[in-house]
């Protein structure tokens, strides 16, 4: 059999989370044709961009190494990694939290669902003196220390991280340390590092580790620094390394089944080791030549594996340098933006000084044309000084005349200042005259404005009531022309009985001659004839008709 090809060391990860904890599940897509679930069993979940991660999530809105996903053995923590557009837990944004079973995960535009299941069977609290203990404090006090320049760095929080990030709990500002370098976290009673993909590696003790427990007096290095832990956790004791064959067997053979594991977990198989590949069970009876091709399929398989993993890690490297080259670019055309910016309020400065010299040469310059005008000037005066001689006593008689006309001038000045004064003071009083008028003529106004409204409403109510008396105009000639009507047929009812009387013989009543004898001679008619007896059959009807024919006293009801 050919034996395996001595490979470089790499990283060790010998983290596992502590027996009886909570174990997760997570699910992104859930309800989805691209629904995934993974059982996570490490103590530590990446979440980000990088290629590197446990989840990996290629979006623009993910950060390289986004957040992370710590089973402490006791609590399930998610912490923020100072990500660009930040971790969010049903809906709000947080730092470091512990999750419960149902939250949502969101990261990015990517949802993550969250089951937690705790086996009861190996709980054993007895809910006795039990002591509330805040999840995300460091349950034990935990400093870092420079090696070389003495800094300190107290950590609080039970997930802590190291970066070049101005928000990172030790912030180790290099060109070598990335933005989220190192997480720093308590496992059950113990302390852990974990390498969160980093350029250059996390090293633990002159070794380069990505997950490994740590305790009091441990050297850390990231990049060129180095730090020295400083706690009471007592560091761990040397290990089997744990991505030998050896120990990977033990391993698989010491893991207890799991009824959740639904989905493949990210991370739940360590990185291909470059040392030797698991040696094949050499079954009895087998022929040897079966087993060496085997095996010599085995180590090349193993070695294309390795070789892939180095070439995903030059590329990762590669784009690490490319982003970091762009970051300082950036930074450069950042910084010459500024330059050109502080050269050109420069500019500006020196444009506006030559200006106020350009505007200063030419006024220097208009003042020596003047002065050169008034060299001309007082030459042509030295040679016209004779003539003003000469003519200067011919002057002398007009400027005494000009002296007295001065002086009448400038008393008639003083005479026209004290008029001005004298019409200053009466202007004064007509102008306090016509504001006492002015304050007269404004109160009559206001009171006008009050006549005028009175008379407004006078004259509303002047409406209002020569509208009522048409309205009582109209009633009455309505009632006067049913008067009317009635009145006709009143006159038509009394001619009626009159032409009814007239038809009816006329019969005597002898009741009525007894009582009253001068009312029956009052009703002989011309011609001598005795008066028809009252008692008759129509005496009944002729009294009413003869009362109804009496023509009644007409009366006006109406008057305009």
């Amino acid at each position: 059999m050919t034996p395996p090809t001595a490979a470089p060391p790499t990283p060790n990860d010998s983290l596992r989370p502590p027996a009886g904890g909570p174990k997760l599940r997570v699910t992104i897509g859930a309800g989805t044709a691209a629904q995934k679930t993974w059982v996570l069993r490490r103590p530590v979940t990446l979440i980000g961009s990088r290629r590197k991660c446990q989840i990996h999530l290629p979006h623009p809105e993910v950060g390289k190494a986004h957040c992370v996903i710590v089973n402490t053995g006791a609590d399930i923590l998610l912490c923020d990694l100072v990500s660009p557009t930040g971790t969010f837990v049903n809906g709000e944004r947080v730092d470091l939290v512990p999750l419960c079973d149902g939250d949502v995960i969101r990261v990015g535009p990517t949802q993550i669902q969250v089951a937690i299941r705790c086996d009861l069977r190996e709980n054993q609290d007895t809910e006795v003196g039990l002591i509330f203990r805040d999840p995300t404090a460091m349950p034990v006090p935990v400093t870092l220390r420079q090696a070389n320049g003495g800094q300190r760095w107290p950590i609080s929080r039970s997930v802590a991280f190291i970066g070049r990030h101005q928000r990172a709990d030790v912030c180790l500002d290099h060109a070598d340390i990335s933005l989220a370098h190192t997480l720093v976290f308590h496992l059950a009673d113990r302390l852990a590092v974990f390498d969160l993909g980093s350029r250059t590696g996390t090293w633990v003790n002159g070794k380069e580790q990505v997950g490994v427990e740590v305790g009091s007096g441990t050297l850390l290095r990231a990049g060129p620094f180095e730090l020295v832990i400083e706690t009471d956790v007592q560091p761990p004791q040397e290990v089997e390394h744990a991505g030998s064959p050896h120990a990977q067997v033990a391993e698989a053979d010491q893991r207890p089944p799991d009824p959740d594991a639904g989905g493949g977990s990210p991370g739940d198989y360590p990185k291909p080791s470059k040392e030797s590949p698991p040696t094949a069970a050499t079954p009895p009876g087998a022929p040897d030549a079966g087993l060496d091709d085997l095996g010599s399929k085995i180590v090349s398989l193993h070695r294309e594996i390795s070789q892939s993993w180095d070439r995903l890690e030059s590329w990762e490297k590669e784009l690490d340098e490319r982003d970091l080259r762009l970051t300082e670019k950036a930074e450069a055309l950042e910084q010459a933006r500024q330059e050109i910016a502080r050269q050109q309020v420069t500019l500006d400065a020196q444009n506006a000084q030559l200006q106020r010299r350009l505007e200063e040469m030419e006024k220097q310059q208009a003042e020596a044309l003047g002065r050169r005008q008034n060299h001309a000037d007082q030459a042509a005066l030295e040679q016209r000084v004779p003539e003003a001689s000469a003519g200067e006593e011919t002057l002398k008689t007009p400027v005494s005349e000009m002296a007295r006309a001065e002086a009448h001038l400038d008393e008639r000045r003083r005479q026209l200042e004290e008029e001005h004064r004298r019409e200053q003071a009466r202007l004064q009083a007509q102008a306090g005259e016509l504001d006492s008028r002015t304050q007269a003529l404004a109160e009559r106004e206001r009171t006008c404005r009050d006549l005028e409204q009175r008379l407004n409403e006078g004259e509303q109510f002047l409406r209002q009531r020569s509208s009522t008396l048409d309205q009582r105009e109209a009633e009455l000639e309505r009632l006067a022309v049913e008067l009317a009507e009635r009145e006709a047929a009143v006159e038509r009812l009394r001619k009626l009985a009159e032409a009814v009387a007239g038809t009816l013989p006329s019969r005597p009543n002898p009741r009525a001659s007894e009582n009253a004898p001068s009312h029956r001679q009052a009703d002989d008619g011309p011609s001598g004839c005795d008066p028809a007896p009252a008692d008759g059959p129509d005496s009944a009807l002729d009294g009413p008709l003869v009362a109804a024919g009496a023509a009644p006293k007409k009366r006006s009801w109406w008057r305009r």
